[in-house]
């Protein structure tokens, strides 16, 4: 993997089955819709992760080596109207979907550690933020985490380079790491704009999926 010199893209997406399609749902993703997106070019990785504070309970994220990859043929191939039989039937039966998709302004072309070696990953929100407001959020993180044992690495994406738009960062840690482990008073201003703080293990599949259904089961 040779990452580029200009600033990664991201793509995160949550949500969760309900309880009486967990399984299938996880036999879903792991068998047809993350190996569909690792199968692009220019993306990078297809993690998942499961909520161990917050909700909804499965994150799965992609690093792109430029957001624009969205936006391809390849992509578009296998999304929205695209969507297969399965994904359809798993997608419109998900609870708190959300979608994120943004650059990477800090540090600039880190991907997210596909070893398992951050075993741990917290994820922040910050809805439609100035690109100054977003500088701001990222010294701060980077004071408030400054020395803490376990830290791997620290990463800020927003939604528009140049113009107001969410702000996600994602916090790798080998160490457990949730919101309330990090001090308020490092973060200043940035603590009260944070909408969402889910801390995250990675997602281990089952040694055993279920079988994909027949073309019967997914309408």
């Amino acid at each position: 993997m040779t990452r580029p010199d200009r600033p990664c893209g991201l793509l995160l997406v949550t949500m969760e089955p309900v309880p009486s399609l967990e399984e299938e749902f996880n036999a879903w993703y792991d068998t047809e819709h993350v190996p569909e997106r690792q199968a692009i070019e220019g993306i990078f990785t297809g993690l998942r992760f499961v909520c161990q504070q917050g909700w909804p309970r499965y994150m799965a994220l992609y690093d792109l080596d430029d957001i624009s990859r969205l936006d391809s043929a390849a992509y578009r191939a296998c999304s929205g109207e695209n969507f297969s039989p399965w994904s359809r039937r798993m997608i419109s039966k998900a609870l708190g979907f959300t979608r994120f998709q943004g650059i990477q302004i800090y540090p600039g072309s880190q991907v997210t550690d596909a070893r398992g070696t951050a075993s741990s990953l917290l994820m922040l929100r910050w809805k439609v933020v100035s690109p100054v407001a977003a500088d701001t959020i990222v010294d701060a993180l980077r004071n408030a985490l400054d020395g803490r044992a376990g830290l791997m690495q620290l990463r800020v994406f927003t939604e528009q380079a140049d113009a107001e738009g969410d702000v996600v960062a994602l916090v790798e840690s080998s160490l457990p790491i949730y919101i309330g482990r990090l001090d308020p008073a490092a973060l200043g201003a940035a603590a009260e704009g944070i909408v969402l703080a889910n801390s995250y293990s990675r997602y281990l599949p089952p040694a055993v999926l279920p079988p994909k259904p027949q073309a019967s089961d997914t309408r």
